[in-house]
């Protein structure tokens, strides 16, 4: 994907018309966060980063003014140095500038990749003159923004949970023998619990005359697991230099974070390394790379047990009147249960290793210089994202004699898991920039983009663990289960045109096409023309506008329209079939059994129409800016497929021969754009007569179609 960070710059931000904003170096020098996306949170209008929780590995959620599209889903295309990439994996300290193109003007250059909006980032590079060497580090103490309120006397929760019992079933009904099936419960008990919780000299566990311990304690399991706050630092490092035919530009970054349990080995590390210059081998012709690599050690411990969270089985077994240990050291049930006595022994967790390498090669020619300039690049990208989970089995003692092992009929498990992804691009692409005075101002872009990527999965796993504290699958003795692979290819090439023109800097205008062609689409609907334009009128350079100079720097109306195409879709809709499954009772109401066969259909762009309009008012030197965005306007197509109605078919079970023929569905139910002249074949199962919820089983598919099945 090109580097179109590069127009941005060279059009100075009064002369855009397209929905841009922009933040520099310094957002990132300011905040130490392990990643970018925290860093642009709240940063620039319109831009929507959320995360689901605070691991330091967390991937965020990022969308440009709110969801793309409710069916086809689709995020903001992150380009970095204008290859697409990651977030996570760039070091803060590299980014000279972060532009966000919001409207269908700014991004139409990107077409199919840009529906839903573009990020760019431009990494720092060197400037002439002597060697320069910045050192930079940072220390981080981090503390949770919400803490639980919660009960950790034993005696008033249990007091509470009896209270609870009784007014749900109005009395009626008496407690059980066991609080939750984890605490033994009786009135005897609940005495003695009284009686030792007004006196903290008294043991909180007792042996009963059935040899099994009774506690009676006041555990704070949230505050056993989680620490109050935790640290991270970080160290950057840089090193550049150059002058007019030679420059370069490397930088390190380590950052650390320490883990939030105060139980279990949780570490999170991150290494960065960046080097890039440029070398100009004749007056006309300048080569360039960009290398940078990411390799990330993430350890934290697990839950055993179907890969609970924490807070989860806490709620469910962390009761405060059960303690962590017994006198003589031993686990108690509630720890085991919980998690606690796994996290403690560290043999149950989860290690993630992700390495990332990119390359990017470039070349400029100049032509004629400063008026027309012919560039190319070829980037690489190679990942691997490596994750083992290991389960061991933990046993907890009810008394000093009675044991019980938790997680027994699952077992210990040990599983692999491998991601691989390789990722090239290519772009061609020549500027001209004509003189034509000082009143008319044109630059014309045009070239040619080319994308290929490559994802594969691997799992492994086997059951059976001999020695815990040495996972390996040459050390057990269970069930392998066979390996799960996955994957999908696509590819892309496109052919782009920018024009931008502006007179006496007054009145700009701009228009943007691209001709798309995706691998994800059958043969009959690979290519998509996705075209915009946008004018704008800077109210501050009119002679009528002289009694605001001096405090009104720039003060323009802009407008824009134009269409992006949506190419976020299943990876297998280039065949024109998938395959289609009815699932057993339960999905599919009197469905019954597993049947399956090929559906023909035809996939196609789903097109975002966006109108944008806006005023922008800058004072002098940019101390202020307001900006006003009205929202696109976006038709109803954009957020669904279009719905056509068609006959469908449906295929009996047994055979895959023609069934009956129920004619066109619902016009209400949102289904992909398909030929209307095409039948769309799937199964259903059902005696004669029955009713049978049926899904759509196709992309984008929002609520099930109730039919009767014909005799």
């Amino acid at each position: 994907m090109r580097k179109a960070d590069d127009d941005i710059r060279i059009l100075e931000r009064r002369d855009l018309i397209g929905a841009v904003d922009q933040v520099d170096s310094r957002q990132f020098a300011e905040r130490s966060n392990p990643s970018v996306s925290r860093s642009l949170q709240g940063a620039i209008p319109n831009l929507n980063i959320s995360m689901r929780d605070g691991k330091p590995s967390r991937a965020a959620t990022i969308d440009i003014r709110g969801t793309g599209s409710i069916g086809s889903g689709g995020g903001a295309l992150v380009l970095i140095d204008g290859v697409e990439g990651d977030l996570e994996t760039v070091n803060p300290q590299d980014i000279a500038s972060v532009s966000v193109l919001k409207d269908a003007s700014s991004a139409a250059i990107y077409g199919a990749r840009g529906a839903f909006g573009v990020i760019l980032v431009t990494t720092k590079s060197a400037s002439e003159g002597e060697v320069n060497v910045t050192y930079s580090g940072s220390f981080s103490i981090h503390s949770r923004t919400v803490k639980p309120n919660l009960v950790t006397d034993g005696y008033e929760w249990t007091t509470g949970y009896i209270n609870a019992w009784n007014g749900y079933y109005n009395g009626s009904k008496e407690l059980n023998s066991t609080i939750n099936n984890i605490v033994p419960y009786s009135d005897s008990w609940y005495r003695e619990l009284a009686r030792r919780s007004t006196d903290p000299s008294l043991e909180r566990v007792r042996i009963n005359d059935n040899g099994k311990y009774e506690y009676f304690g006041n555990t704070d399991w949230t505050k056993a697991f989680y620490k109050d706050v935790n640290y991270s630092h970080e160290h950057n490092l840089s090193i550049s230099g150059g002058g007019k035919n030679a420059d370069y530009y490397v930088s390190g970054r380590f950052y650390d974070q320490d883990g939030i349990y105060r139980v279990g080995d949780e570490r999170y590390k991150q290494y960065n390394v960046r080097a890039k210059g440029s070398v100009r081998i004749r007056p006309w012709l300048r080569l360039n790379n960009n290398m940078d690599f990411t390799v990330v050690d993430y350890h934290q411990p697990m839950l055993y047990y179907s890969n609970q969270l924490v807070p989860r089985m806490v709620e469910h077994s962390g009761q405060p009147v059960s303690l962590i240990t017994n006198p003589d050291g031993t686990w108690t049930y509630a720890a085991v249960l919980n998690g606690y006595a796994g996290f403690a022994e560290g043999t149950s967790y989860q290690q993630e290793d992700k390495f990332t390498l990119k390359d990017k090669l470039g070349v400029e020619i100049d032509l004629v210089k400063d008026v027309l300039k012919v560039s190319g690049d070829l980037s690489y990208l190679f990942s691997r994202n490596t994750r083992e989970r290991v389960t061991n089995m933990y046993t907890g003692y009810t008394g000093p004699e009675s044991t019980i092992t938790v997680n027994e009929s699952q077992g210990s498990t040990l599983q692999n898991v491998r991601y691989d992804m390789n990722y090239v691009s290519s772009n061609i692409y020549a500027e001209y920039t004509p003189k034509l005075g000082d009143d008319h101002s044109l630059k014309l872009l045009g070239g040619w983009n080319l994308e290929k990527k490559k994802y594969r999965t691997l799992t492994v796993k086997r059951e059976g663990l001999t020695v815990p504290s040495k996972p390996s699958f040459g050390l057990m003795d269970g069930v392998t289960s066979d390996p799960t692979v996955g994957g999908y290819d696509w590819s892309y090439v496109g052919a782009f045109f920018r024009a931008n023109y502006g007179y006496k800097g007054r009145y700009l205008a701009e228009f943007s096409c691209r001709y798309d062609g995706s691998s994800k689409f059958p043969q009959n609907s690979k290519w998509g023309f996705f075209p915009s334009a946008s004018v704008g009128w800077r109210l501050s350079e009119e002679k009528f506008m002289g009694w605001s100079e001096g405090w009104l720097d720039n003060f323009k109306i802009r407008a824009s329209i134009g269409s992006l195409g949506n190419a976020n879709i299943d990876h297998d809709s280039k065949t024109g079939q998938r395959l289609l499954t009815t699932l057993s009772t339960g999905l599919l109401g009197s469905a019954s059994g597993l049947a399956s066969c090929l559906a023909d259909y035809d996939a196609t762009y789903a097109i975002n129409n966006k109108v944008s309009f806006a005023f922008i008012v800058l004072c002098p030197e940019h101390a202020a800016t307001i900006a006003k965005d009205f929202p696109d306007q976006r038709a109803a197509r954009d957020f669904m497929r279009e719905t056509a109605a068609m006959p469908y078919k449906f295929y009996s079970q047994e055979t895959c021969v023609p069934g009956k023929d129920f004619g066109p569905y619902d016009e209400n139910t949102f289904i992909p754009r398909f030929k209307k002249t095409e039948s769309i074949k799937f199964f259903v199962s059902g005696g004669p007569g029955k009713q049978s919820q049926i899904w759509v089983p196709f992309p984008q598919v929002f609520k099930p179609v109730s039919k009767k099945i014909a005799e």
